[in-house]
């Protein structure tokens, strides 16, 4: 194995003043409460499907959890679709791997869980271009437990649009607030169909625009949903707030565009309320409001981070934390074509980019745009300036598992982090190697307890390559980007795969000797 280099480190928060109300607080607290949970037939054990449907319709968080012959395997879940009394939902965030590491040549494995205890997996390969895509059914033993949380204290929605973008109920204020400092998820109560946005844009402080990226093609069947058998496509969808809604469907066996159309929809908002501002800067990284203390104690803490800056608010999906200095690394965003006031502004280029960037909490913003069909670099800006919120998650991170360089646990216990898992908490990680490289932080996409030896395994996908300058405290990405992918196990192992994603070249599997690592939870 090569020695593993760690390329990693980012941050977020939300609340304004008075966002945050004392009506509001017991909702962060909730803890993660089984809602339903039924066995591989579909045969109700616990709570109820209507319950999971309520919740899911009032904007709660969800967590689903089932068992194979060797794996108890939990993970969160961005979108729900309702056929019948049956709930199905599906996370792409799975990687093939061999037990213990991500396989070489990893492939993508989009899994698909409904209430009728149907689980479906898709399978497509990392390592070419051209790549042929499997469909299978999962064999899964005992139960299927879906667990959920609240993000809001109303069970209404903050902002629900007729098909014309009129308003039918709420506060587009109110939604706008959200929109700049929280998470939003989604209902369109007319087609069944529940998701999250992973990202949010205003426009002239007066237009909502929100992304939600994570789908691939589904078909329904007399009683659920499943993968499409053919074509196998996903698909990027941005939302407005004036009841515009753009698709672009992109082939996963080439990454080709499939077709490309808008329309105009209905829709319910629902803001997390759990978020609060904690740093802001100007754009020459004075700050404005908060302490540069509290976010980077916030953050080395565990909690989720969220960046505000020129109308985008984004989540960071990996956190560096070296010094004084907070780098926040996106990478769920999708370019728009931005001719405000033109209604097509938010809509994706024809040719769809991907773009990411690196905020640090200086007030520097690195933006890079590839082309979706081939990772050529379309566009970068590796030095505007911008001032920015940083905010964060407020419900209770907590650590409840570390090992440190040799392995060796220095807190909790395994059984700690094993009950944890099985009673659906959120996991994030923290990554130490050295003082220089500090702390990276990220979070756990899935995570599975063995049920021979009792370790638990978690997978962290979301991770570009990005490189320290030598000459000032910033980081940028790498010319010929790669993403790396780890499987960190309670053992204190750290494995990293990493590939190309323009030539689709293998880089390494490594795995680091001398990490610490510190497991958190949100119970």
């Amino acid at each position: 194995m090569n020695l593993l280099v760690l390329w990693i480190f980012s941050g977020a928060v939300i609340g304004i003043h008075g966002l945050l109300e004392l009506s509001d607080l017991g909702v962060c607290d909730h803890r993660w409460t089984s809602a339903y949970a039924h066995d591989a037939s579909g045969y109700p054990l616990a709570g109820s499907v209507s319950d999971l449907q309520t919740h899911i319709l009032q904007g709660y968080k969800v967590q689903v959890q089932f068992s194979t012959s060797e794996w108890l395997t939990t993970f969160p879940v961005d979108e729900f679709t309702f056929r019948g009394r049956t709930i199905c939902s599906s996370s792409m965030w799975f990687f093939s791997d061999n037990g213990t590491q991500i396989d070489t040549d990893a492939e993508w494995l989009p899994t698909l869980v409904c209430t009728n205890g149907e689980v479906s997996r898709l399978n497509y390969t990392t390592a070419t271009w051209a790549r042929p895509v499997g469909n299978n059914e999962l064999q899964v033993n005992n139960e299927i437990r879906w667990y959920t949380k609240p993000t809001q204290c109303d069970s209404k929605p903050v902002y629900s649009q007729f098909v014309d973008g009129s308003k039918s109920y709420g506060s587009m204020a109110k939604l706008l607030r959200l929109a700049k400092w929280s998470e939003l998820r989604a209902n369109m109560r007319d087609r069944g169909f529940s998701f999250l946005l992973q990202n949010q844009k205003i426009y002239n402080n007066e237009l909502v625009t929100a992304q939600s990226l994570n789908h691939v093609s589904l078909r329904y069947t007399p009683n659920a949903v499943k993968f499409n058998m053919e074509p196998f496509y996903s698909w990027l969808s941005v939302w407005s707030s004036n009841g515009r809604r753009d698709v672009s469907r992109w082939f996963l066996e080439n990454t080709t565009l499939y077709s490309h159309n808008n329309d105009f929809v209905s829709l319910d908002w629902y803001g997390d309320q759990c978020w609060r501002r904690v740093y802001s800067t100007d754009r020459d990284g004075q700050a404005t409001y908060g302490s540069l203390d509290e976010l980077i104690q916030m953050v080395k803490l565990g909690h989720r981070v969220r960046v505000h800056f020129d109308g985008f608010n984004l989540k960071a999906n990996g956190i560096r934390v070296v010094g004084d200095l907070v780098v926040a690394q996106t990478v769920e965003e999708y370019a728009r074509r931005d001719n405000y006031p033109d209604y097509e502004a938010p809509f994706f280029n024809t040719r769809a980019r991907v773009v990411y960037r690196l905020v640090h909490s200086s007030g520097v913003v690195k933006t890079y745009k590839y082309f979706l069909d081939n990772f050529a670099l379309s566009e970068s800006n590796e030095r505007s300036k911008f001032a920015i919120d940083w905010m964060v998650d407020t419900r209770p991170w907590t650590k409840v598992y570390r090992t440190d360089a040799s392995g060796q646990v220095t807190f909790g216990s395994i059984r700690d982090l094993e009950d944890a898992v099985a009673e659906g908490a959120s996991v994030r990680l923290s990554i130490e190697q050295d003082e220089l490289a500090g702390q990276f932080l990220t979070e756990a996409d899935n995570i599975r307890t063995s049920f021979v030896n009792g370790e638990v395994y978690a997978q962290a996908l979301k991770h570009v390559s990005d490189q320290k300058l030598q000459s000032v405290d910033e980081y940028i990405l790498q010319s010929n980007i790669f993403r790396w992918s780890l499987m960190v196990s309670s053992g204190g192992v750290v494995a990293m795969n990493a590939r190309r994603l323009a030539s689709k070249i293998h880089l390494y599997d490594a795995i680091s000797p001398t990490t610490n690592v510190t497991w958190f939870k949100n119970a």
